[in-house]
């Protein structure tokens, strides 16, 4: 099936138990906040501001918004995004067909990218493109690249979205899959765009997250975005009209994944076994043929054909 990009979701080698159960009361039976309860708001905050924000302007719940998985996440938030939006290839395919059911007035913009740049847009093209864009939108780590952009190229797409006023929207789903032995973020963190916002509420970068990757717990459905608090109250709003707000039950869930000790623990778990995956499969890949690019990041693996023998060096020949 390669409709879906999903992780193993049992119990890992060094790992935390996972979490089977939780308590809940007569307050769950009913309709939550469509942005999320307070307490699920404030735990994302305290995640970003432990992890990214140490000795900066913290994150408050204002700033997060809480939806039932991050496709409804991105579909709230292109009901509500207009102008010009950049996107790059090769990225998340849903990008493209989210595309379909946005607001009217959201125009994409493609923007091509090449091996040489390791099919990402540089933070110099970054700085030329946003010249002539309101928003632009990638994923980092890049699904499905591997590529990570993080340190001073992070930042310089962070400064370029303040002096340009271009909307920066991080889709960092991946952020704690992370093959590097140095990585930005301390404390068993990922990599964030939420470490180089110089002020929560005024910045225009928001970044997307949630159960589904970092932590494994996909069935759960359970997205956030973290960002300026006038955004993240219009994403409420096209919630109101879209999905009604998130199960209550899955962020009472959400609320032990997110606890230090148990993020903690399932993060070096997951990278310990997933280090492991990615080096076999390079490994494997390249003694076959492959030409496969360094993969610092996600589960993913990309790939050409072209010293594959016929017909195996083309995409329609292999598949």
């Amino acid at each position: 099936n390669f409709g879906k990009g999903q992780p193993e979701t049992e119990k890992m080698e060094c790992g935390p138990e996972r979490i089977h159960s939780v308590d809940i009361d007569s307050s769950h039976f009913g309709y939550g906040p469509v942005n999320g309860t307070p307490e699920m708001r404030q735990a994302v905050a305290d995640h970003y501001n432990r992890l990214y924000r140490t000795g900066k302007k913290p994150y408050t719940a204002e700033n997060v918004a809480i939806a039932q998985g991050g496709r409804l996440m991105l579909s709230r938030l292109f009901r509500v995004l207009q102008g010009r939006m950049g996107y790059q290839t090769p990225d998340y395919a849903g990008y493209q067909e989210l595309f379909d059911s946005a607001h009217r007035d959201l125009d994409p913009v493609h923007i091509s990218t090449t091996e040489d740049s390791a099919f990402a847009v540089t933070p110099g093209r970054f700085a030329e493109v946003a010249q002539d864009l309101d928003s632009f939108m990638c994923s980092n780590p890049c699904n499905p690249t591997g590529h990570l952009i993080e340190g001073e190229e992070l930042s310089s797409y962070c400064h370029t979205a303040r002096s340009t006023d271009c909307l920066l929207v991080m889709d960092e789903f991946y952020s704690h899959f992370i093959y590097k032995d140095s990585i930005d973020g301390s404390d068993c963190g990922g990599v964030s765009a939420a470490q180089h916002v110089v002020d929560p509420n005024s910045d225009p970068v928001l970044v997307i997250d949630g159960m589904t990757k970092s932590f494994r717990y996909p069935g759960w459905r359970l997205a956030w975005a973290v960002g300026p608090p006038e955004l993240i109250k219009a994403i409420g709003c096209a919630g109101s009209a879209l999905d009604g707000g998130p199960s209550t039950v899955s962020q009472c869930m959400a609320l032990k994944a997110l606890e230090v000790d148990y993020m903690q623990s399932e993060t070096r778990a997951l990278r310990d076994t997933f280090t492991q995956k990615r080096d076999m499969m390079y490994s494997r890949l390249t003694r076959m043929g492959f030409r496969c690019l360094p993969c610092d990041a996600t589960f993913y693996m990309w790939c050409c054909l072209e010293s594959l023998p016929e017909p195996l060096n083309t995409c329609m020949g292999f598949f």
